[in-house]
């Protein structure tokens, strides 16, 4: 498994790492006790993960742009617009604006 992107979250008293890269497979560690915890298929290579300040949501740049309950590890909205990988993802604090950054260069704005 080749990882390119990585975030850490401490939300509460929950320790937890999101991870993604090559394989498409989007991955949320428990970095307590060092395991997978749930894990979510994109289909196409993971470039960017993201978790809004609260730990409710999950942004993951790809071939496309998907946010995801970050509990449940279900899909809220995708996106996909950009005609190029997306390389770059961002929430707001109040998890209502995502930033994304594509090799086609540009940059977009979601309302979520």
């Amino acid at each position: 498994m080749v990882v390119f992107c990585l975030f850490a979250s401490h939300v509460g008293c929950s320790y937890n790492m999101v991870s993604g890269g090559a394989d498409g497979i989007v991955r949320l560690w428990d970095l307590r006790k060092t395991v997978c915890l749930k894990t979510f298929d994109c289909q196409a290579a993971v470039n960017s993960v993201n978790i809004d300040h609260s730990g409710t949501f999950l942004a993951v740049g790809a071939s496309d742009v998907r946010v995801l309950h970050a509990k449940k590890f279900t899909e809220h909205a995708k996106f996909g617009d950009a005609e190029e990988p997306v390389f770059g993802v961002a929430l707001t604090n109040d998890a209502r604006t995502l930033a994304t950054v594509s090799m086609d260069r540009n940059l977009r704005f979601y309302g979520i």
